[in-house]
């Protein structure tokens, strides 16, 4: 399974907080321990935290949060009869992190709470670890993808041959990781580090390394424009390395009828076409989940 970075970006964590702004809790929010079904339908809003600096899943513009993730939970929430209000979430260093921080616990200032978050691991151990919420509704599968220049690596990437060339990747990734520790470390001089995957096709365009690792998603979306020349292939660590993983949703256990709404609303965006329109639109390839 890989690493919460991994399935966030992976960008060094400072600490999770929601970006709610105020010191205490503002009328419309409910604190933690108050909120139910009942008090969501209430209220006729679904608030969402999305992680901030994850594009092309989510970010926040100078028009407000945007990206993949952003726009099925527009969809799902306008399908489900609520309208979204969405809040800023710095990745912590864990999955557990987010969600305490995200959906049950709520931010350290003013003790306020979301109801849905999105792009969550669906993963039984993080499902183990955190029983205050409900994982559920798996809408996408991710993996890492591997962009190369065809002149350094004419043959593709080879993990045996390849310790002397320049790899990029993000900092605190799996790639990082695998880069570090694969064959006895041999790979290790090859890794170059990056604070975000823009850099490092950046990089592999201007020619500074000769290949990036990152999640698929992100090749996908922005290596037509900023390394339009290199060369992509999906990437698969071997080992104890999870190269493809399920992402899902996750929701506060006392919101449980929330699940089913929101599940029936993912199922029928995959089976209309909306879901694959959306990935499309960021210029990424929806995978629907292995089931």
């Amino acid at each position: 399974m890989p690493s919460r970075r991994d399935l966030l970006g992976l960008a060094g964590a400072l600490g999770a907080a929601l970006a709610l702004g105020g010191r205490g809790a503002r009328a419309d929010e409910d604190l933690v321990g108050t909120v139910n079904y009942d008090t969501i339908r209430a209220r006729g809003v679904l608030r969402i935290p999305y992680y901030e600096d994850f594009a092309p899943y989510s970010t926040t513009t100078a028009d407000g949060p945007a990206g993949i993730d952003i726009d099925i939970a527009r969809e799902v929430a306008g399908r489900i009869g609520l309208r979204p209000r969405f809040y800023a979430l710095v990745a912590g260093e864990k999955v557990d992190d987010d969600l305490r921080n995200g959906i049950w616990r709520g931010n350290l200032i003013d003790r306020s709470v979301g109801d849905l978050m999105f792009h969550i691991p669906y993963d039984r151990q993080i499902q183990i670890n955190n029983d205050q919420v409900v994982l559920f509704a798996p809408y996408f599968e991710e993996g890492f993808a591997i962009a190369y220049s065809e002149q350094a690596m004419p043959g593709g990437f080879d993990p045996e041959a390849d310790g002397d060339k320049r790899i990029g990747v993000e900092i605190d990734t799996l790639p990082d990781f695998y880069l570090t520790s694969a064959n006895n470390g041999a790979l290790r001089a090859a890794a170059v580090h990056f604070a975000k995957p823009v850099e490092a096709l950046a990089a592999l365009r201007d020619g500074a390394v000769d290949a990036v690792i990152l999640q698929a998603a992100q090749v996908e979306a922005f290596a037509p424009r900023l390394a339009p020349q290199a060369i992509v292939r999906p990437f698969v660590m071997g080992g104890l390395f999870h190269s493809r993983w399920t992402v899902g949703c996750a929701i506060r256990e006392s919101c449980r009828p929330l699940v089913y709404e929101v599940g029936d609303a993912l199922a029928a965006m995959a089976a209309d076409g909306s879901m694959a329109a959306i990935f499309a639109k960021a210029g990424v390839t929806w995978l629907a989940p292995a089931r």
